[in-house]
């Protein structure tokens, strides 16, 4: 059986009305190990048209080194500025606070990057955006975007 019978094999099967979107855990991970997809779709989110990727991983574990809670990245990738970028899929976000969740992940991606001792600087810890991928509109402020960034008020 040749590629295109199989697809259409795949497609036969599906119902009429389906319609394939991320919020498919499934497809959110095929495309997302695949570097090109995953550079296409960051390019749209981030607006960002020459993004490369230099590395992705999917459904990575972070491990809390104190032996507390780890995290498991539903995407990561690294581009060739070194920023870090992960990217989740949360298709019950009510469940949850984001923005502390975002918070949790910031702090363990950052946890491995550094090693010890008087010679690695904080300077050196790459940029990095974490991405959760939502089905409603969590702020109910209508909008397909929500961004937050570090900042100091004085």
């Amino acid at each position: 059986m040749n590629e295109n019978s199989s697809n259409k094999t795949i497609l036969e099967a599906l119902p009429e009305d389906y319609t394939f979107n991320l919020s498919d855990f499934a497809l959110f991970l095929s495309v997302m190990k695949n570097k090109t997809a995953y550079e296409n779709t960051l390019s749209i989110i981030l607006d960002e048209p020459d993004l490369k990727l230099k590395e992705v991983k999917v459904e990575q574990v972070v491990l809390n080194k104190s032996g507390k809670r780890a995290i498991r990245l539903d995407a990561w990738a690294r581009d060739e500025q070194n920023r870090h970028i992960n990217t989740e899929m949360q298709n019950d976000a009510k469940q949850d606070n984001l923005r502390k969740r975002s918070r949790f992940y910031q702090g363990l991606l950052d946890t491995p990057v550094l090693k010890s001792g008087k010679k690695t600087k904080y300077k050196h810890l790459p940029s990095t955006t974490i991405i959760f991928i939502t089905r409603d509109d969590i702020f109910r402020c209508d909008s397909a975007m929500y961004t937050f960034t570090e900042q100091c008020e004085e």
